[in-house]
């Protein structure tokens, strides 16, 4: 895991060459819901792409915040970008990550895997936080 100082002097770096906005694609992976585990002394994250935060839009292959200049006010949820790069929040081929030494990125699991998972998914989001996703996406991950 990467250590909040790392995380700080490298997007001051990433910031020196042009604006951190600038960085983002738009892929939309960081605010996929995931679960993150615990596995000697390793904390991985794995996504579920079946649950977008509520207020992510989409259009083509290119995604967008609905509430992106009040999102710290309206999705309680939301990180910011060290608290995405500590968390793991994003992929490792996310240009946020590109250099960041230490960094353990979201994995994409293929979809074997991802069936094998899927009731431990439902039962650690049923029991967490479920304001940030659409009752309706919520409704068919927990019923599928």
């Amino acid at each position: 895991m990467t250590d909040s100082q790392t995380i700080k002097l490298h997007l001051e770096k990433l910031k020196s060459t042009k604006p951190l906005e600038d960085y983002c694609t738009q892929c939309g992976e960081c605010c996929l819901a995931g679960i993150t585990y615990k596995s000697k002394g390793t904390e991985t994250r794995i996504q579920i792409p079946q649950l977008p935060c509520k207020f992510l839009e989409q259009e083509g292959d290119t995604y967008s915040c609905g509430v992106y200049e009040n999102r710290f006010e309206k999705a309680s949820w939301c990180a910011d970008l060290e608290a995405m790069l500590a968390g793991g929040y994003a992929p490792d081929d996310c240009p946020y990550t590109e250099g960041l030494e230490g960094y353990s990125p979201t994995k994409r699991i293929s979809a074997a895997q991802y069936s094998t998972l899927v009731p431990l998914f439902r039962l650690a989001i049923s029991q967490g936080l479920t304001e940030a996703y659409n009752d309706s996406d919520l409704e068919n991950f927990l019923s599928e």
